[in-house]
């Protein structure tokens, strides 16, 4: 929406700045930008036709085959993730717990000084 907002503001400064500076030509001129304009539609739809037809499905093929390489994988590394996974949370269990029994010790000694 902002988008539009902005050519609409740039087409409005083109046609005062038209108007100011050449008013005799200014339908002339208007007519020019209109069919710049209209060129400008027309080469963007051949663009998109040509992506549509040619580069889209290369690239919906593309991320199909990788999206379902990716979910093989993560089907065969499973077990293993899972694994590891839970031998991380352990050793953090353990790391935890040393962590803690050292800081009571140290609030114990400071309370017995």
């Amino acid at each position: 929406m902002q988008r539009n907002i902005s050519f609409l503001i740039l087409f409005v400064i083109i046609l005062i700045g038209l108007l100011v500076i050449m008013p005799g030509s200014y339908k002339k001129s208007l007519e020019s930008f209109q069919d710049l304009w209209q060129g400008s539609i027309k080469i963007w739809q051949i663009v998109k036709v040509f992506w549509n037809s040619n580069f889209q499905p290369f690239f919906n093929t593309l991320r199909e085959k990788t999206e379902s390489v990716i979910k093989e994988k993560m089907k065969i590394d499973k077990p293993k993730i899972e694994q590891e996974l839970k031998k991380e949370v352990q050793e953090m269990k353990a790391e935890t717990s040393k962590a803690g029994r050292y800081l009571l010790e140290r609030i114990n000694g400071l309370i017995r000084r």
